[in-house]
């Protein structure tokens, strides 16, 4: 697991965490995730929402049809300029 940033890194506009083996000296990259990639949640949040996915499913195993959906956000070179929450995104961090 990546450590914290450094402020020096901060400072001049990197914002990738470090790699977590110290003689390493690179930063993390971003790759892609198969959607056959079993759930492993990182933190609270992630594992409430899988829970929340669980307690649907049986929910609607038992009692009523239904549907999980995983709504994620996807921020990338590729995305249209006149997407509303693309615009809505870097207004916000403006």
């Amino acid at each position: 697991m990546p450590g914290p940033r450094r402020p020096a890194d901060l400072d001049d506009g990197c914002f990738e965490p470090p790699c977590p083996v110290p003689e390493c000296g690179r930063f993390t990259r971003w790759v892609p995730v198969g959607e056959d990639t079993p759930p492993d949640p990182r933190n609270i949040y992630a594992a409430t929402k899988l829970h929340q996915e669980h307690l649907c499913s049986l929910w609607a195993a038992i009692w009523i049809d239904g549907r999980c959906l995983r709504y994620h956000n996807v921020y990338g070179p590729r995305m249209l300029e006149t997407r509303l929450r693309r615009g809505g995104f870097h207004l916000s961090c403006a």
